[in-house]
């Protein structure tokens, strides 16, 4: 098994993880969220 944070690796490592039986956790990264603006003003999220 294992656990990545928040980093998205290429298709092809999840197919080789799948080939090999790799469990893969993966957390998502939380984004800031304001609900007093509608999600089709929101602005896009920033890589901090």
């Amino acid at each position: 098994m294992v656990r990545k944070h928040v980093k998205v690796e290429p298709a092809r490592w999840y197919y080789w993880a799948d080939k090999l039986g790799l469990m893969v956790w993966q957390d998502m990264p939380s984004l800031p969220i304001d609900l007093a603006i509608p999600p089709e003003d929101s602005p896009p999220p920033t890589r901090r």
